[in-house]
């Protein structure tokens, strides 16, 4: 038993009692494919609650240095409203909101970079979306089709 459990440990210890106590007396059916589906995407919130406000932090900096000095006016005027919001906090809500923001940035530039055909940038500017894909793969995790055939 762990004292001072985290949110992750606490959504897998979750997803491992639905699979050890629960399904065994589920048996099979219906019942029992449902709740491995749910096991599952219990192991993937865990996995999200884990990273989430990491990797949006992560994220953002990336893009915020990416986009630095960018003179386009829509990049620019998005890049302004990222850096205005505050920062410092590490609630959910607000990290998601600066991610927001730099998530429309990010699109504002490379909507201009392929406006003026400027591969060079658009090829830099989709690495970072590479990067957020492979955050998102790690989040979703691998979707096993249970009971589906």
């Amino acid at each position: 038993m762990l004292s001072q459990p985290r949110t992750d440990q606490v959504l897998d210890a979750i997803a491992a009692d639905l699979r050890n106590t629960i399904a065994p007396a589920l048996g099979e059916g219906a019942a029992a494919v449902t709740l491995e589906q749910i096991a599952q995407l219990v192991e993937r919130l865990a996995r999200r609650a884990a990273h989430e406000i990491g990797w949006m932090h992560e994220e953002t900096a990336a893009i915020d240095e990416a986009l630095d000095g960018d003179t386009e006016p829509t990049t620019a005027a998005a890049l302004d409203e990222l850096r205005s919001a505050p920062a410092d906090s590490l609630h959910l809500a607000d990290v998601a909101r600066r991610y927001h923001l730099a998530s429309a940035a990010l699109s504002r530039a490379i909507e201009a970079a392929f406006a003026a055909a400027d591969t060079e940038r658009v090829a830099a500017l989709k690495s970072l979306l590479g990067q957020r894909i492979a955050n998102e793969q790690e989040i979703l995790g691998q979707l096993d089709l249970v009971g589906r055939g």
